[in-house]
């Protein structure tokens, strides 16, 4: 399951079944079940856990968060259970809000109606200064907080510490991810393609040779923007240290299948 050996991966179908999970949810005073993981919203396993809740408390509602797919996405699995992702790399700021919501268990001050119909709500929140003083109300005065500022100064620190600010070159363009379609001019995936990959895999005394390199997309995390190239940069583009795998002679029709074999796993 891509784990290494020291650890242990339980798929959620089991771990559904074990005694915790099955008490957890038979608890009648419950008033809602929250359930947070590393999981794409629109998941098998979330699936299977919306199931086996509600197979057991048809009416308490249900709020999942999810990720892994670095999206902003939002499901309804029913009346009173929703799901909220809320992007990558913390672009974004999800708020989900539920209105109505009884709480101190099954006995509670809330009407019948109120109960029965709670209002899910969502909102994405870019996550910059200009964002956060918006939906506060704040401004640049009132906004920041002493717990803040302390560590606003650690991490200004820390960048120092470790030369995150010092430059490489400059970068004449920006080259984005997924703002432009590929291939594009403005193509990150262009750019390497075009500019970056042939001068890696170049091999002076085999210049005669053919060459295929293949790398996963995932590799390239981030965009590049116009003006500095830092060393800040280039962990947000790549935040990686592994290397290409170099085999040498290999029949082209051999090496040709390659890259379909991966991208069907």
């Amino acid at each position: 399951m891509g784990n290494y050996n020291n650890t242990v991966v339980q798929p959620v179908e089991e771990t559904i079944r074990e005694q915790w999970f099955q008490e957890a949810i038979r608890d009648r005073d419950v008033d809602l079940f929250l359930v947070a993981g590393h999981v794409p919203v629109r998941s098998k396993e979330y699936a299977a856990i919306f199931k086996t809740i509600r197979a057991e408390q048809w009416d308490t509602p249900i709020q999942f968060f999810g990720g892994h797919t670095h999206i902003r996405d939002y499901v309804r699995y029913d009346s009173k259970a929703y799901a909220l992702e809320s992007g990558r790399y913390m672009e974004t700021i999800g708020f989900m809000s539920i209105e109505g919501l009884a709480t101190g268990g099954k006995t509670n001050s809330l009407s019948a109606q109120t109960i029965a119909s709670p209002t899910f709500s969502r909102r994405y929140i870019d996550n910059n200064l200009f964002s956060f003083h918006h939906h506060t109300g704040l401004n640049t005065t009132t906004f920041p907080t002493a717990h803040g500022t302390n560590v606003s100064a650690l991490i200004s620190s820390a960048r120092k510490s470790l030369g995150l600010d010092s430059r490489f070159g400059c970068a004449p363009t920006d080259l984005w991810t997924n703002r432009v379609p590929y291939p594009g001019n403005s193509s990150i995936f262009t750019w390497l393609e075009e500019s970056v990959l042939p001068n890696i895999g170049h091999d002076s005394k085999r210049g005669d040779k053919p060459r295929l390199l293949i790398i996963n997309t995932g590799a390239i995390r981030f965009d590049i923007f116009k003006g500095p190239f830092t060393r800040d940069s280039t962990y947000s583009v790549s935040p990686f240290t592994s290397g290409f795998r170099y085999i040498k002679d290999v029949p082209y029709s051999l090496a040709k299948g390659v890259l379909p074999i991966i991208n069907r796993a």
